[in-house]
């Protein structure tokens, strides 16, 4: 029971901080888990629905994957991207419109990540994309995101094809699960 317990204290979640909430509309926000100069950054998009009331749900995902990836990444951070707003429903997704405007604040807020200032460099991004937030994953990847690998799972309007060519960029790795 003692190790137990000294094994759950150990293993707590990492810190996390809120960087960015907008209330209006349905609402965006940006949350990372671990350190804020971590050389890796694992960027979470979602996708359909997703609004400020799925929050709580979505930190957890971010910390889900911080616990997962730990082990094998030494300084990792994890950001829960909500920068845009997802279509409520999925005839609502019928429209590139809201992947677009989320590609391109995802590109602007990947650019000021890896801007050249930043001591240290963030020598690594992977944006993960769910859904709709595949889609705006791979459009961003599309528009010069400064990504070095896009994950895109279950992404309509993407494709295997366009992700076996890199979204247009073979300077990004891409991986596609339906």
């Amino acid at each position: 029971l003692q190790a137990r317990e000294q094994r759950a204290a150990s293993a707590s979640a990492a810190p996390g901080e809120t960087v960015w909430v907008d209330g209006s509309g349905d609402g965006r926000f940006v949350h990372r888990v671990g350190p804020p100069d971590a050389s890796t950054v694992v960027v979470l998009v979602p996708g359909v629905g997703t609004d400020l009331g799925d929050r709580p749900s979505f930190v957890r995902d971010a910390e889900a994957v911080h616990a997962a990836l730990t082990p094998a990444v030494s300084s990792l951070a994890v950001v829960a991207w909500l920068g845009y707003d997802p279509p409520d429903t999925v005839p609502g997704a019928l429209s590139p419109r809201p992947a677009d405007d989320g590609a391109a604040r995802l590109v602007a807020d990947l650019d000021h990540l890896r801007r050249p200032d930043r001591v240290p460099q963030v020598e690594r991004v992977v944006v993960v994309g769910h859904s709709y937030g595949g889609v705006v994953a791979g459009r961003s990847v599309a528009a010069g995101a400064r990504a070095d690998a896009v994950v895109l799972l279950g992404a309509p309007g993407i494709g295997l094809p366009a992700a076996d060519r890199g979204v247009g960029r073979p300077d990004v790795r891409v991986n596609a699960a339906r």
